[in-house]
Formats: C-alpha cells, structure tokens, sequence
C-alpha cells in the first residue's frame, strides 16, 4: 500500500506552485498514480484498489484548502474563518475529488503476481 500526493489533483491544477505538496525535500519528484501503475505492471505488481476519499485523504484536502490562506501574505483572517471557508468548499468539492480521484492525495493497493519471476 502507498499513499502518496495527487500531482492529477483538482488542487493542483489550481494551486501549482503554492499546493503544498510542491515542498522539497519532503516530496523531491510528483509521481501520477498512473505512471507508478505501469512502471509496477511491468514488474509483476497489479493495483488492486485505489482511493483519494479515505480519511486521510478528506483530511489532506482540508489541510491544502486551508494551507494558502494560512501562508498568503496578503490574507490576514482568523483561524476560525479560515476553517469556515475550507469548510465550505469542502461541501462543494468532495463529490468531485472522491468520485474521479481528483483528491490531494491518494492511497493505492498494489499486489505482486506470485508467478511473476
């Protein structure tokens, strides 16, 4: 099992440069799932499951809604607006993240074929 960041997420299409997954050294290289897919393929590994709407995948995508508004030195708001307005868009994107695996993050299963040398 892997957990890794989305780089096809909806966050990071709009973020770019500001999603807060682009922050080496944690994450030197931003692998899509379905590269990482193909390259295990290849070995004898097959993905079994994949999701960006487990809980710690909903808690990464609050986490990045409220991760510009905290840093932008433009914005001065409280924390509990903040969280009100992640929140909010919470409500409005979760359908879309958690149904095309458009989330922040994803975790993936993966299994090795036994007979594979």
């Amino acid at each position: 099992m892997i957990a890794m960041p989305n780089p096809d997420s909806i966050q990071f299409g709009l973020l770019v440069k500001r999603w807060v997954h682009v922050d080496a050294p944690h994450h030197l290289f931003l692998i899509p799932l379905s590269a990482l897919r193909d390259r295990l393929r290849e070995r004898g590994v097959s993905l079994v499951g994949v999701t960006s709407d487990d809980p710690s995948g909903r808690c990464w995508n609050a986490f990045v809604r409220e991760y510009p508004l905290r840093w932008h030195p433009h914005v001065r708001i409280t924390k509990r607006l903040m969280h009100l307005l992640a929140e909010m868009e919470t409500l409005v994107m979760r359908p879309f993240e958690g149904c095309v695996l458009a989330g922040t993050a994803c975790a993936a299963v993966f299994v090795k074929d036994r007979s594979f040398p």
